[in-house]
């Protein structure tokens, strides 16, 4: 399995890749995702799209109109595209077309803990994750006061 730095790589290293392998390894960069991800600590292994149905709560890989490569969470679908939101963010991005959208999380390696995105834990995690959108901004103060160093876990 190849690994590839996002910021680093470009799109078609990415496609490339999926041409001869199932799963390409990346390190995302970054806050959007914390949580969840920690940037130089975790990575996520990444699958192509093809054929697959996309639900709320999947972690998805897809391009902006500008060029840049996004990792975030599918949080609506409708007919005009998806919806995406950061875990460590309240705005939404969208709609986004379908063939904007590179590849599927499949795995996330966090502290050097590898599990898979459809088990039931993590599964629940994301849906709750979304439910608590809208009040994000006060969960995140209110762990800055009780845990100092939250943004070094």
């Amino acid at each position: 399995m190849q690994s590839v730095n996002t910021s680093q790589e470009a799109l078609h290293t990415i496609q490339e890749s999926f041409l001869t392998q199932k799963e390409i390894r990346i390190y995302p960069q970054g806050t959007s995702m914390f949580p969840l991800l920690t940037e130089k600590r975790d990575s996520v292994i990444l699958s192509p799209c093809t054929d697959h149905r996309f639900h709320k709560g999947d972690l998805l890989l897809y391009q902006r109109e500008n060029g840049l490569l996004i990792l975030h969470r599918l949080c609506r679908i409708k007919k005009d595209g998806f919806y995406f939101v950061g875990d460590n963010q309240t705005q939404i991005e969208g709609p986004v077309s379908q063939k904007q959208v590179v590849a599927i999380a499949t795995k996330i390696t966090r502290k050097n803990h590898t599990f898979r995105t459809n088990h039931i834990l993590y599964v629940l995690y994301g849906r709750i994750w979304l439910l608590f959108r809208p009040i994000r901004p006060y969960i995140a103060k209110i762990a800055k006061k009780l845990i100092p160093n939250i943004d070094k876990i």
